[in-house]
Order: structure tokens, then sequence, then C-alpha cells
């Protein structure tokens, strides 16, 4: 509709418009929530993807029979081995595939084995239901299973503060590198621990997948901190890498970010005293 913005009244009438178009709008939310939260408490799944095991016929999952066997091998074999890594090599070895004819990550393995769907319960907004659908395995399997990977978070975990985690890309296949670590010991006694950078591309599929696969974390950052220091003190090197960043159209800095016109230029005396104060912090 046209709203004579320029008076009074038509400023009210549009504003007016806008209140209800925006309250019919959050009621169809509320609704819609509503609805979805009635038919989780009913047992019903909410739409969205069918988990491996099952297959949906008119807005419910069944058991899809060939499915289910492996969920039920997937289940046996990490309560046997207590690993990941031999579930993949499991199913990689017996040419398993998932719902869309590709190979099983370690990451959808994992949160197969932590899904409440195979014991006949469904998830909605972190609250569990009781389901309406058949269960794959018993509670007892699914408990067993959540402790066995309690156990080995805590044991997996790095205690180690990596200055570049996140940062690091593979030159191999581009992955992100993330840290990890190695314990080294001698007659069943811990004797020292080795950290590293990690692709994560082995930890997605098997250690085989990545050419580089690990480096030594310490090297690393001892590497790009005595890097940085040295390039803090090439006074002309800095200065002729700040020109080149402030004056490139397209040199890769701040693009997709629109600077406010307080933004100062950056300088060669900041980059210096940056990178000082970085490297004698580290």
């Amino acid at each position: 509709e046209r709203f004579d913005t320029s008076t009074p009244a038509g400023r009210l009438l549009r504003n007016i418009m806008l209140t209800f178009a925006q309250f019919e709008r959050e009621l169809t939310s509320e609704r819609t929530k509503d609805k979805m939260l009635e038919r989780a408490k009913k047992g019903m799944c909410n739409g969205g993807f069918t988990p491996f095991g099952y297959q949906r016929k008119n807005k419910k999952i069944f058991i899809n029979d060939k499915e289910a066997r492996i969920v039920e091998k997937i289940f046996e074999t990490y309560i046997e081995t207590k690993s990941l890594s031999k579930v993949y090599e499991y199913l990689k070895n017996n040419g398993t595939k998932n719902k869309y004819g590709k190979q099983f990550y370690k990451t959808a393995i994992a949160y197969l084995l932590r899904n409440p769907i195979y014991t006949g319960r469904i998830i909605h907004k972190g609250q569990i239901y009781q389901g309406v659908h058949q269960p794959i395995i018993s509670s007892d399997v699914f408990d067993l299973v959540q402790e066995i990977h309690k156990k080995r978070s805590r044991k997996n975990r790095v205690f180690k503060n990596h200055l570049f985690g996140g940062l690091i890309n593979c030159a191999d296949c581009g992955s992100k590198m993330t840290p990890t670590y190695s314990n080294k010991t001698r007659d069943g006694k811990f004797q020292k621990r080795y950290y590293y950078y990690r692709c994560t591309l082995t930890q997605k599929n098997d250690w085989q997948s990545c050419d580089i696969k690990q480096v030594n974390a310490d090297r690393l950052d001892r590497y790009v901190l005595e890097n940085l220091e040295r390039i803090s003190n090439d006074k002309e090197y800095v200065e002729n890498l700040v020109f080149r960043i402030n004056h490139a159209e397209n040199s890769g800095y701040g693009i997709g970010y629109e600077p406010s016109a307080k933004t100062c230029e950056l300088t060669a005396e900041k980059v210096i005293s940056t990178l000082k104060a970085v490297c004698a912090e580290l």
C-alpha cells in the first residue's frame, strides 16, 4: 500500500501496519514452536535428516533392516575396541557406505554413537523424549558406549596452550591443523609428552589420507616466533609491507569489511610495537 510518510497520519498508519505484520510473524513462529514441542512430547520426529538405520514414511520413521544391522555392528565394534579408528577401519574394509553411497567419516560415526534415537528416544531443543519408533539397540548398550566415550575424552584432553591452534593449514591438503599429543612410556610408566599440530583430514578419515600428517608443535611455535622477532627488528621490511597493505587495491587485507571513518591507517611503528609486545609476552 501507499503511505504518505510526509504527514504524521501517514507515518502513524505505516507504523501500525508494520507492527501488526511483526505481531503476525511472531505469532506464527510461536505456533510452529508449540506444534513441534507437542509432536516431540508425543514421541514424533519433527522432520530434518533421517538417521542412518531408519527410513521415513508418512512423517514417521521406521527401521531399515539392512542399515540397522550396520548400526548394531558399529556399537558392538566400538564396545569391543573402544576406538573410533577401529570402527572406521572395519566399515572401510567391508565397503560399508552411508545413505549417500559414500564412505563413513569418523565424525559421522562419533555422532551416530551419541545419538539416543537408536534407543527409541528423540531429542528436541536439548530435551530427550520417549519416541514412538522402534529402537535398534538397548539403553544398556547405549549407556555403556557413552561411558567409554567419556573416559576417552578425559584421557585425550590436551593440557597445553597451543599458540597457533586453529590458525594453521596443512600445506598438502589445505585442511586445518589441530593440537594433539603423544606419550612416551617405558615399562608402562609415563616419561614424556610430545605435542603436535595434526592434520584434521587424518582424524576425519585415516592416517594415510595426508602425506604431512602432523608437525612438531614446539618446533613450529619457535620457528614462527623467531621470524616475528626478526621481522620486528627489520624496520625497512615492515615499512615496505605496511605501504603495500595500505595502498594495494586487492591485497586481501580488510576485504569484506567496511572500516569506519575513524579507522587509523596502519603504520610501521604500530606493527613493530605489536610484534615486540607479542614476542616479549610469549
